[in-house]
């Protein structure tokens, strides 16, 4: 029997038949296979290396310089002054 899609954002289904969150080291897998294709490199020229977090932090960063508040971006509450 197969349930309802899992409420994540990244889903597969590695057999055919059954959606499952992928493990961590298949999204490094793949980061790293889609970096692979490309000429970019690090500053001592190895290949780019970039894991999910690094995302988070690079949203967070467009986020904040385009103005949206940091409290806002990771939930976070602003102590009351009251």
């Amino acid at each position: 029997m197969v349930g309802p899609p899992l409420l994540h954002l990244f889903q597969h289904k590695p057999n055919g038949w059954k959606w499952e969150v992928p493990r961590d080291t298949t999204i490094y897998k793949l980061l790293d296979q889609a970096l692979g294709h490309t000429s970019l490199t690090a500053a001592d020229n190895e290949p780019l290396r970039y894991r999910p977090h690094d995302f988070r932090r690079m949203f967070a960063t467009e986020a904040v310089t385009g103005g949206l508040p940091v409290h806002i971006i990771f939930g976070q509450t602003i102590p009351s002054s009251a």
